[in-house]
Order: C-alpha cells, then sequence, then structure tokens
C-alpha cells in the first residue's frame, strides 16, 4: 500500500528503527522499496 501518492518507489535502503520497553535497536542499510516523493519505505517479508 502506498500513502504519499505523488511519488514512484525505488529500490533502494534506509534504516528501520525498531522500538520495544527499553530497547531501541536500529539497522542501517536495509533493502526496501523508497518513495522518491517523501522518503517512506516498504519492506518485503
Amino acid at each position: 500500500m502506498h500513502h504519499c501518492k505523488l511519488g514512484e518507489t525505488q529500490l533502494g535502503t534506509t534504516t528501520v528503527t525498531l522500538k520495544r520497553d527499553n530497547v531501541t535497536l536500529v539497522v542501517k542499510n536495509v533493502l526496501a522499496e523508497v518513495c522518491e516523493d517523501c522518503g517512506e519505505y516498504y519492506l518485503s517479508r
């Protein structure tokens, strides 16, 4: 589902931040489809 509706997605990398309780995990260079307009990313399974 694409929320922005202004840009197209392109294969690229992003940083994903996961938070649970008192733990924050930052994963860099995650392969994703990234919106060229707003930067929102979409991960595959």
